[in-house]
């Protein structure tokens, strides 16, 4: 039965939405997903097949929403498209891979199954993503993939809470400040954790943990201090990041600016659908920044031949790192 709702509303999307391009109004938003909200329960689990994987997630986020309503009949990605490719690009031929946030496995799954070689740590604290996180490596077979239920921090041992429940689990977020109506989660710290593992170096980390990005980076302080973490791709949020006076002049930027990084915003749709094959990246002082709270993602590296990649181009004008098709603006569409 629901398989038949959400074909229907692709079929719809597909009919319909071609007319509101650069209209100002987000088909999506505004009709598809009230319907789907309406029709589909939520934490009703699904099942999709992706490369070679068959993915179990609930339907509780919005990651999960738009895998489900993919136009796409054997997608390559399961969420952010451009991120994934540039997850790609960095983790070839490469050892340890890290995911902060690492959520039911939409990006590192797929990581684990192309990169077989490869060793690959998740954090992921929130049970019922865990749970979900721990299925799909089982049914797999992803013996590369190691799962851990401590949330990554700037001190071992603390006690983070859930600061407010969310509609959307990809929206909570944790805090130090104790909440009575909620569980607590114990940390780790990125040093603590490789030293403990005999870890080296880190290849790749990719964070989305809601705010608490910068935590992290401050409990990775002797990887970052003795060059030992090359790549990181973390999101940058509105809501915890004041970036009034500019990207350069966040805490975060200053912290991995300091230590020789780097930095550029990756454009990007929050979604599963098909883009152009090049990476667009764009300066610090390049990204456009305007409008309600949002978040993006950046890469910071001391790789000095990413750049170089032929899959990858570099923007140096004024554009959002948000694609969004619907809107009017040439700044959210391809350059």
């Amino acid at each position: 039965m629901h398989s038949k709702i959400i074909d229907k509303l692709i079929f719809l999307e597909k009919k319909y939405s071609k007319y509101y391009f650069k209209s100002n109004f987000d088909f999506r938003e505004h009709i598809t997903t009230r319907i789907f909200d309406q029709l589909i329960k939520k934490n009703q689990v699904f099942v999709k097949s992706i490369n070679g994987l068959r993915i179990y997630f609930p339907n509780s986020s919005k990651i999960a929403k738009e895998f489900l309503l993919s136009h796409e009949k054997s997608p390559d990605h399961i969420w952010e498209p451009q991120t994934h490719k540039l997850l790609n690009i960095l983790c070839k031929n490469k050892k340890n891979i890290f995911f902060g946030g690492a959520f039911f496995g939409d990006h590192s799954c797929l990581i684990a199954k192309k990169f077989s070689k490869s060793k690959i740590y998740c954090f992921e604290p929130l049970n019922k993503q865990r749970f979900y996180l721990q299925k799909n490596k089982k049914i797999n077979n992803l013996n590369n993939l190691y799962v851990s239920n401590r949330a990554l921090f700037n001190l071992k041992d603390k006690k983070l809470y859930i600061k407010e429940r969310k509609k959307d689990d990809g929206d909570i977020s944790l805090t130090t400040q104790k909440n009575i109506k909620t569980k607590f989660f114990y940390t780790d710290t990125l040093d603590s954790f490789v030293y403990k593992k005999k870890i080296k170096e880190i290849d790749v980390l990719m964070i989305d943990v809601e705010g608490n990005e910068l935590n992290v980076l401050l409990g990775a302080q002797n990887l970052i201090k003795n060059n030992n973490l090359k790549n990181i791709i973390f999101e940058i949020h509105s809501k915890y990041v004041n970036w009034r006076k500019g990207l350069k002049n966040t805490s975060i930027i200053r912290l991995l600016l300091k230590y020789g990084y780097n930095i550029y915003s990756v454009r990007d749709y929050h979604s599963n659908i098909k883009l152009k094959n090049k990476v667009e990246l764009l300066s610090l002082k390049n990204t456009y920044l305007e409008g309600p709270d949002h978040g993006f993602n950046l890469i910071a590296t001391k790789d000095k031949t990413l750049l170089s990649n032929k899959n990858i181009f570099i923007n140096y004008k004024n554009y959002s790192p948000k694609y969004l098709f619907h809107k009017t603006s040439d700044k959210f569409h391809y350059i």
